[in-house]
């Protein structure tokens, strides 16, 4: 006689079923997912962009840590110029862009410049990394809210309503199929979380196993910059969980040891990045700067934080959690019954905050830091890529504030496990049924084959493209056709030179998938081309155009 299988059982295995699903089909985005310029210019980066000087030693400045260190070891010069050729290229495309730097020691393995690559191939590799961090995020974030709601009632079934509802998160999985560093946060969350959980009774730690955590904690920061943030508040609240104990040498001495080494380590890991970044809020803070807290009077910033957050917070949750698309009334009620979770977990943490006392400080000073720097205007609170961060952290709260209704619920249902079950099984399979309609919104329509096309039935003799939309330079079939990019003052000829037709009548093809329409009126425009006849066709003419007209194809 077959063994009989538990209602409970059968459904983990179920969404166990509908999670591998979930993972199928967020693979088919890393090829039919549109490109922008924050995704494609990683591979732009990686396998176009010159970057020779990186490599000059006479602009080493010998000042920099790397170098003093490394002159600890040698002191010839032409193995220090390698090393730091070397350094430079490790961290290419994270001191180019915002990223942080961990991701694309992948991307940098699978995107090579000394191999060709067509369209479609240069997307699914240079998405791949994202995808692979994804993935073992989502078993990570199950494992550690296991092992934190492990001891609390009904907390066997807490992770298996949060990781549903990470892993369908569609702003997380938009993001698992693009080439920044977005998607890895979910690891970089978990990552940090452990090692601060495990880290907090410091006293009882050895000094090798605080500088195993400081390292991890700098591998968190390396992942994704965010990190920064929750590090320095789960420090933080250890000095405060262990306030009893700041005049005892042998606390103070472990405190400072962990939190200098992890400063330390983040530095190396991310000190020659920061070098050449540059960052900024931009336009996070919305077009009428309705996400970042601006004032000159403390008061009126104040008051201006608390109407961001109120007007914000519930389609700032929507954003980040749902694993389906709604109108906005929806997406509000969506955001606000997940604000209602978070705010219930919170006051449940403070309850409990001698049970759960770390999780308590962290989450509390967590929350105050993050709100500190939004109210400082370093920080937005918008419904963008960067508040994809704290998803774990907010479902992880929202996971104590369903304790308390689960233990209520309880007392009138003993079935509740299944009930909940239920609710999240039809969540999951609502999500992958309107998943289909979702990705059509954002298939690339773009190919190897589109351009050729046009130019045949044009005869074009170049193609200019915007420099937001820098996908031809990556398509195999334009290798050899002579593409240029929108920019002055000096159009760049790029080795190509195009002899001037007899009929002096050019035809070219323009893309770009910003501007709607060229504006052929525009000097910006009339320039670039004036500058691009004169140096690029052959024989040289500087003579001024008289006129453009555009031709429907």
């Amino acid at each position: 006689m077959a063994p009989k299988i538990s209602i409970s059982t059968f459904i983990k295995s179920f969404l166990s079923i509908l999670l591998i699903i979930c993972f199928f089909q967020t693979s088919q985005l890393l090829k039919r997912h549109f490109t922008h310029i924050d995704d494609i210019g990683v591979a732009e980066s990686l396998l176009i962009r010159d970057l020779d000087y990186r490599d000059n030693c006479s602009k080493i400045n010998q000042s920099d840590i790397p170098i003093q260190v490394a002159k600890l070891f040698t002191k010839d010069n032409e193995k220090l110029c390698r090393f730091n050729a070397s350094i430079n290229r490790l961290s290419l495309v994270s001191s180019l862009w915002t990223y942080a730097p961990f991701q694309f020691y992948t991307t940098q393995f699978l995107l090579q410049r000394t191999k060709n690559y067509s369209y479609d191939e240069i997307k699914i590799l240079g998405r791949l990394p994202s995808y692979i961090f994804y993935i073992i995020g989502v078993f990570c974030f199950f494992r550690l809210s296991s092992k934190i709601f492990s001891k609390e009632p009904s907390g066997y079934l807490i992770p298996w309503i949060l990781t549903p509802l990470l892993a369908f998160s569609l702003e997380q999985r938009i993001y698992t199929a693009q080439m920044e560093s977005y998607s890895i946060g979910l690891l970089s969350n978990c990552l940090a979380i452990w090692c601060l959980i495990k880290a907090h009774r410091i006293s009882e730690k050895s000094y090798s196993h605080l500088l195993v955590f400081a390292a991890l904690l700098a591998v968190s920061v390396s992942m994704q910059y965010q990190a920064i943030l929750l590090v320095a508040s789960g420090i933080t609240a250890i000095g405060l969980l262990n306030l009893r104990n700041i005049f005892k040498l042998g606390f103070i001495k472990k405190f400072f040891f962990l939190a200098l080494s992890t400063i330390l380590l983040s530095y190396c890991l991310v000190g020659n990045v920061l070098g050449f970044a540059n960052r900024a809020i931009n336009w996070n803070a919305g077009v009428s700067g309705e996400f970042v807290v601006q004032s000159t009077n403390l008061a009126e910033r104040f008051l201006i934080l608390l109407k961001v957050i109120f007007s914000n917070a519930p389609y700032n949750f929507y954003s980040i959690i749902s694993g389906i698309e709604l109108q906005p009334s929806l997406a509000n009620y969506f955001g606000f019954l997940f604000l209602t979770l978070f705010l219930l977990g919170m006051l449940n943490l403070w309850k409990g905050r001698k049970e759960l006392a770390y999780l308590f400080w962290l989450s509390y000073t967590y929350t105050l830091v993050y709100l500190l720097f939004v109210f400082m205007g370093k920080l937005t609170f918008s419904p963008t890529r960067h508040f994809l961060y704290y998803l774990p952290f907010v479902l992880i709260i929202c996971g104590f504030g369903l304790q308390p209704i689960i233990q209520l619920l309880q007392r009138y249902l003993k079935s509740i496990q299944i009930v909940f079950g239920i609710l999240v099984i039809m969540y999951c399979l609502s999500s992958i049924y309107n998943f289909h309609t979702f990705e059509s919104q954002r298939r690339d329509l773009l190919n190897e084959d589109l351009f050729p096309q046009e130019l045949r039935k044009t005869k074009a003799s170049f193609l200019l493209y915007d420099q937001f939309d820098i996908e031809p330079l990556l398509m195999t079939s334009l290798k050899q056709f002579p593409t240029y990019q929108l920019s002055i003052p000096e159009a760049q000829c790029n080795g190509f030179s195009i002899y001037s037709p007899n009929s002096k009548e050019i035809e070219f093809l323009t893309y770009s998938k910003r501007r709607p329409e060229w504006d052929l009126a525009d000097p910006y425009f009339t320039d670039h081309l004036n500058s691009l006849i004169g140096n690029c066709f052959m024989p040289h003419t500087k003579n001024n155009i008289s006129n453009i007209q555009k031709v429907e194809i």
